[in-house]
């Protein structure tokens, strides 16, 4: 979440210049729930961004593993085992809890089968993991999905970037956490140094998702019902978001990713009963 003053308006990409005198800019309805149009601006963006192309349809895997056919007992007890990791997820709200909950993820062995999204370069535990705190703070996994999408402009590959604002101003890692607004938050409720959240929110992509759902709660604060133009518009540029062109450009990015590419889960998930979790 990035909060701005109406004198320092951060430009997340140099290139979102160009866009503007080429879309001769975007106005979006102050009807929060219309769709908006986006295609001009979302092509000539993605055109001068190097955005990769995420067309090819995502078939969904099933958070538990496939089924299938083969009746060898070790493959049977291995999915089992890989269920019940992937179903016993908690909140993260300890740093200790989130190297616990990493290394539980990528212990598990997962491949790109078990990635939700089979074409997104995220790895399968980090997709899993999004997952999972998306529906412990009651958020879409897509829009979180859709919200990286266009921090990374489509690469997935922000994790150990560091992006200027100006002095002292930075973006941090998967999400572009900022050094200003973001990690004062992390800091908080983690009580860590800011030298080991700053490398953190850097280097760690399960801490630096654990503070980009900080950063929601506190929009949560201010719009309890769920809208995701406004969730988008607000981690961007705060509260008064549309006052600003780039975040306006931000969430027709984020309306592309979030209605063509990261589709299968649009609805608030809860988490599922232990009945429910052990059908097989």
């Amino acid at each position: 979440m990035k909060k701005r003053k109406a004198i320092n308006i951060k430009i997340f990409s140099s290139a979102i210049i160009t866009i503007f005198s080429l879309s001769e800019g975007i106005s979006l309805s102050n009807n929060q729930n219309s769709k908006l149009d986006t295609s001009e601006a979302v092509a000539n963006y993605m055109k001068y961004n190097n955005f990769i192309n995420l067309e090819v349809p995502m078939n969904l895997k099933e958070i538990s593993n496939k089924e299938n056919n083969l009746a060898i007992t070790d493959l049977n007890e291995t999915s089992d085992i890989k269920r019940e990791v992937l179903n016993d997820f908690y909140e993260c709200d300890s740093i200790e809890k989130i190297y616990k909950r990493q290394s539980e993820l990528e212990n598990l062995d997962l491949t790109d089968e078990d990635k939700i999204y089979e074409n997104c370069k995220l790895s399968a535990p980090l997709q899993h993991f999004i997952y999972e705190q998306s529906i412990i703070n009651e958020i879409p996994f897509d829009s979180l999905m859709s919200i990286i999408y266009v921090e990374t402009r489509g690469n997935f590959n922000s994790s150990g970037q560091v992006a200027c604002n100006g002095e002292g101003n930075y973006d941090l890692g998967l999400t572009q956490q900022n050094t200003v607004s973001s990690l004062p938050n992390f800091q908080a409720n983690y009580n860590l140094s800011y030298d080991d959240c700053y490398n953190l929110l850097k280097d760690n992509d399960y801490a630096n998702v654990c503070s980009a759902f900080l950063g929601i709660k506190e929009i949560k604060k201010q719009y309890p019902e769920f809208n995701e133009y406004e969730y988008a518009g607000c981690y961007n540029g705060w509260l008064n978001w549309r006052n600003y062109s780039t975040s306006c450009e931000y969430v027709s990015m984020f309306d592309d990713a979030y209605n063509n590419v990261f589709t299968k889960h649009h609805s608030i998930e809860k988490k599922k009963t232990e009945s429910n979790t052990n059908k097989k």
